[in-house]
């Protein structure tokens, strides 16, 4: 996919698939939506920034732990035009398969008409950085979700696969919320 502008997209992959971008593109997502259709499809940015314009509330749909964003250090799921109350739904990971899957769902309660980016980074870094430094090596999750916002004030859930973990948990599947 190259330089391009969508209304309604789907993406129908399936066996770890790939949509893999080679340049940024842009969901108008004004009566329309993106919808993971098929059964282990994914939508890799390799660098480039996925852009939704006129954001609200479940104009991605069709995501699970198996259909999801993959994002890395540099490109961004961007969201344009959010409103206060909509709840942002972040289906991302940082490779192929349920273990890499670190989905945020975050609600603005201040946003105007926002705008959010969201990546994420392979470590938790002791000195404060967001995707250099030194990484820490126990009692930690294995990712550090990186935001950007117009809005100061939200309600964030995070979810992560325990093999993420860098300590020993009992739960099924964690979560920070």
């Amino acid at each position: 996919i190259g330089v391009e502008t969508f209304y309604n997209l789907s993406i129908n992959k399936s066996n770890g698939s790939e949509v893999i971008l080679s340049n940024e593109v842009t969901l108008e997502a004004n009566n329309s939506s993106l919808n993971f259709s098929g059964t282990n499809g994914y939508i890799t940015l390799n660098g480039n920034d996925f852009t939704i314009n006129h954001w609200s509330d479940g104009k991605i749909t069709g995501y699970d732990e198996n259909e999801f964003f993959i994002v890395d250090q540099t490109s961004f799921i961007k969201y344009i035009g959010i409103t206060n109350g909509e709840k942002l739904n972040i289906p991302m990971g940082l490779g192929t398969g349920s273990t890499k899957y670190a989905r945020a769902d975050i609600t603005l309660t201040n946003a105007g008409d926002g705008t959010f980016d969201a990546n994420l980074c392979g470590q938790i870094q002791l000195d404060g950085g967001i995707c250099t430094g030194t990484a820490a090596t126990t009692k930690a999750v294995s990712y550090t979700w990186n935001f950007i916002s117009t809005s100061n004030n939200a309600v964030v859930a995070l979810y992560w696969d325990t093999s993420c973990l860098l300590y020993t948990s009992d739960a099924a599947d964690d979560s920070l919320r």
